[in-house]
């Protein structure tokens, strides 16, 4: 009788990706994200966001985080689900006033990201978020400029482009024994 190797392997060989939102830029929105793979499943993102304009007064800059769950069991490739939170701080200077908003969201996100040899990754999703909770904060008593943002619902959508890689575990016992941590072991 012939036996076979039935072990799965998985083609996957990357645990991290860094990639940026490209369709803000359009609107002068900078947006960066890393990305970890927790398990086959299971993923993790933070992200920065910048406004780089100023609109009539208002600015913006914030970060958010996600969890996406992998149906294929391929963390950062393939289809992805999942929540996401945004924390924006919005700002009015104009005329004399100023003031500060926070503005927190929650929402909804599901995508799919490709990944090309050599590192490079492009991923695109879909969603919405829903602002629940805003804080204002103004030096000047008789403020009353309201954030177009508050108490609304935005759809989201994120087209990223980036670069993955995996640090393979072996790499430090293969460096010159000159920078090798064991050196300094008792």
């Amino acid at each position: 009788a012939l036996s076979e190797n039935t072990e799965a392997t998985s083609t996957q060989t990357y645990d991290n990706a860094v990639s940026v939102n490209v369709w803000p830029f359009l609107g002068a929105f900078f947006n960066l994200g890393y990305e970890r793979k927790i398990i086959d499943n299971l993923s993790v993102r933070v992200r920065g966001l910048y406004w780089g304009l100023n609109q009539d007064g208002w600015g913006l800059y914030g970060y958010g985080a996600d969890v996406f769950f992998h149906p294929q069991n391929k963390a950062l490739e393939g289809w992805f689900m999942g929540p996401r939170f945004d924390s924006w701080v919005s700002y009015y200077s104009k005329d004399n006033q100023t003031t500060t908003e926070s503005l927190y969201f929650f929402g909804l996100q599901a995508g799919y990201r490709w990944v090309f040899e050599g590192g490079f990754e492009m991923g695109i999703a879909l969603g919405g978020i829903k602002n629940f909770k805003y804080s204002v904060t103004s030096s000047d008593a008789n403020f009353d400029k309201i954030s177009p943002l508050r108490n609304v619902t935005l759809p989201s959508f994120d087209f990223e482009l980036g670069s993955h890689w995996k640090i393979d575990p072996d790499y430090w016992k293969s460096c010159p024994r000159s920078i090798h941590a064991s050196q300094y072991e008792g």
